[in-house]
């Protein structure tokens, strides 16, 4: 969980709205600290990704969106559920 996930798993749509308020400084109206970090995250490589290349638009979001990512942004709690839901799933499927 913590050696960092294949890419974001977000869309684009949210990506793009939630970039969009970082760069415009409006509060992103978001609880849960691993979402927050994962569109701090986001923000920073659109920002430098921008910078770089001078591209203008979300449209750089699409690219970004299939990198890998530093983290699955999920909490233990979370996690667990998610294995143990694939689990019983594969278990009610094998009766």
């Amino acid at each position: 969980m913590t050696k960092g996930a294949p890419r974001f798993y977000v869309s684009y749509e949210n990506a793009r709205r939630y970039v969009s308020k970082i760069d415009r400084g409006k509060p992103l109206g978001l609880k849960n600290k691993n979402t927050i970090l994962m569109y701090e995250e986001l923000y920073r490589r659109y920002k430098e990704y921008k910078e770089k290349t001078g591209f203008v638009g979300y449209q750089i979001l699409a690219k970004i969106l299939q990198e890998k990512a530093p983290s699955y942004y999920i909490d233990l709690k979370t996690f667990r559920e998610i294995i143990y839901g694939y689990y019983r799933l594969r278990k009610k499927c094998r009766s």
